[in-house]
């Protein structure tokens, strides 16, 4: 999920008002990896590099699915140059452009992309909002959707989306990954659930980082995530009979955080 945020790209964000009817939103998950606690978050220098980095991934992969062509070298630097990665004589916009594509190729080159492209529907930046309880929201947008129905998230469907992150530390183990981006696609899941569609594959794709071993069972369906190999990848599933425990997890989470920003104010 996705909202405006004071700092870079924001991943999910709680929306709700105060006594005096005044609308807040404070954003809970971030795109780049190093993100995803629940604590509203400040603006760095280091901070706006690594949000240069992953909103010109995000552009280039947006473009690809509302296109239907992977972007040309020439179309990754225009789009970097509008992050704030261009060409110079060597320095560190060079390097953060390398990296750059050497994670695009990476996803490109994927078996989840082609997925994405065989599709009957896929969708970059898929908005969703949703009530979580009265007066409580979860606003934002998922980085790529795709559905067994050309219609799109529909009831009864079967639908996997594509979270990608950036950054990230080659040392954390897959329990701690599992935790790390937990909440988040438990907050995907239950938006899509609330719109009825009967189960949600959650993949998180660590874009820079190369494949890891997994230890996830096949788990067929519309998109087995433990088919995606050629890519590190932390994944969920859930169904319509998670739910109810969903929405208290997440109205739990939601209130600690809501205690927590207001501690800070």
């Amino acid at each position: 999920l996705a909202a405006s945020a004071a700092a870079g790209r924001t991943a999910a964000a709680v929306v709700s008002a105060d006594a005096s009817g005044t609308v807040i939103s404070w954003p809970i998950f971030d795109e780049e990896e190093d993100g995803g606690d629940l604590v509203p978050r400040g603006v760095s220098q280091d901070a706006d590099k690594a949000t240069s980095f992953g909103s010109a991934f995000h552009l280039c992969a947006q473009y690809a699915i509302e296109t239907g062509h992977i972007p040309s070298a020439r179309r990754r630097e225009i789009i970097a140059a509008g992050q704030g990665i261009s060409m110079d004589s060597g320095g560190t916009s060079t390097r953060n452009l390398a990296a750059l594509n050497d994670a695009l190729d990476r996803w490109f080159a994927s078996s989840a992309y082609a997925f994405a492209v065989e599709a009957p529907f896929a969708r970059a930046e898929m908005p969703l909002f949703c009530e979580v309880e009265p007066g409580c929201y979860l606003e934002g947008s998922i980085d790529l959707l795709c559905a067994d129905d050309a219609a799109g998230p529909v009831s009864g469907g079967q639908v996997t989306l594509f979270d990608y992150k950036t950054g990230g530390s080659s040392d954390e183990d897959e329990e701690a990954l599992h935790r790390k981006h937990l909440l988040q696609a438990q907050c995907y899941a239950f938006a899509l659930l609330e719109r009825g569609c009967a189960s949600v594959d959650a993949v998180f794709v660590r874009v820079q980082h190369e494949p890891r071993a997994h230890r996830m069972p096949a788990l067929g369906g519309f998109a087995d995530p433990a088919r995606f190999t050629d890519l590190d990848t932390v994944s969920y599933r859930f169904s319509a009979a998670d739910l109810p425990k969903l929405r208290s997890t997440i109205a739990r989470a939601i209130r600690a955080h809501l205690r927590l920003a207001d501690e800070k104010r």
